[in-house]
């Protein structure tokens, strides 16, 4: 049930720690410190994974990842669906380490959204463009076809 709640936020690819670098890097690291890498990377890859649907829309995803982010800063507590972000929040009480490193990891996924999202709008906007330049082109082509045909006086025989 826990998995169900889970992926009602995130949109998994499929991919895990075996799909890339991660298992080689995480066996270079301290044995103790191995857990909490592996945590990190589940939410690194839960967030990236939403960041990177291409079936969501822009402010899904933003709305999605800031959820990951309430619950990384204690702003939104107790909710099944971020346990990701509950256990990255755990870890960096027990290492030390700057819960600010996840936060950063989080808002360059926006960024990535939202980057997405320009970019999709500059695509069509192009697109309307070349549309309406042909549009034009095709108008010109028949005024001056239209203006050929006039100017052609008929033959008298």
């Amino acid at each position: 049930m826990k998995q169900a709640a889970a992926n009602s936020i995130e949109t998994p690819t499929g991919k895990d720690s075996g799909d890339e670098n991660f298992p080689v890097g995480s066996f270079l690291l301290p044995k103790a410190l191995r857990p909490h890498v592996a945590t990190y990377y589940a939410l690194a890859r839960a967030t990236d994974d939403i960041a990177d649907n291409g079936a969501l829309s822009s402010e899904d995803k933003l709305a999605r990842l800031d959820r990951f982010e309430k619950a990384l800063t204690g702003e939104i507590p107790d909710d099944p669906a971020l346990e990701k972000s509950y256990a990255v929040r755990r870890s960096a009480q027990a290492t030390g380490v700057p819960l600010q490193h996840a936060i950063d990891l989080i808002h360059a996924f926006k960024q990535d959204a939202v980057r997405q999202k320009a970019f999709k709008q500059a695509m069509l906007a192009a697109s309307a463009a070349e549309k309406h330049q042909q549009l034009l082109t095709m108008a010109r082509r028949h005024k001056e076809e239209q203006e050929a045909k006039a100017t052609v006086s008929p033959r008298k025989t």
